[in-house]
């Protein structure tokens, strides 16, 4: 747009139609006028403002390209840092499932040795704690793991608020609620 305003602009108005003094003779054959008016306009005295406005509207859209660029890798670092993260997690997961299986099978195993009576109660307390923080620390690194999967679907533009319904089932969806 900023380069056209160099260039000259030509216009054409034309006019066609009845002239008379009086409304009886208005659609005579002799009263017929019509009128063609050309315009040529030349920027001849408007070059500084028409080159600042050049340099202006380049300078506007090298700022949105940035803007566009700095959004796209911005959106990229998201999803990469969104799927580290979840790798992350799995691996924790698997390490704490091993960690979990192992107080698990000390528990057990304490339990049997204090029915057998070599061990005191003591100890199958002792290894009930560590199975209960090892199911717990599972639980918190699940809940860890399934945040990075929405921190993922935001990032790759999901999470959007849906609009509201409109339209003659929602109207009407809402009389139900009232009773009416």
């Amino acid at each position: 747009m900023a380069r056209r305003t160099f260039l000259p602009t030509a216009s054409i108005s034309g006019f066609a139609g009845f002239i008379s003094p009086t409304f009886e003779d208005l659609l005579d054959d002799d009263r017929a006028a019509w009128n063609v008016q050309p315009a040529v306009a030349l920027p001849l005295f408007q070059a500084g403002r028409l080159r600042a406005n050049l340099s202006a509207q380049k300078a506007r859209q090298q700022i949105a390209a940035e803007s566009y660029l700095l959004a796209v890798r911005g959106a990229f670092a998201e999803v990469e840092n969104a799927l580290i993260d979840h790798r992350e997690y799995l691996a924790q997961l698997a390490a704490q499932a091993g960690a979990l299986d192992a107080a698990r099978t000390r528990y057990e195993l304490t339990a049997k040795r204090y029915e057998e009576g070599v061990s005191p109660y003591f100890e199958v307390l002792d290894a009930s704690r560590e199975l209960f923080n090892a199911e717990l620390e599972l639980v918190q690194l699940r809940r860890f793991a399934y945040a990075t999967i929405v921190q993922l679907y935001r990032a790759l533009g999901g999470g959007a608020e849906p609009e509201p319904a409109t339209g003659p089932a929602s109207a009407h969806a809402g009389d139900d609620a009232k009773g009416g």
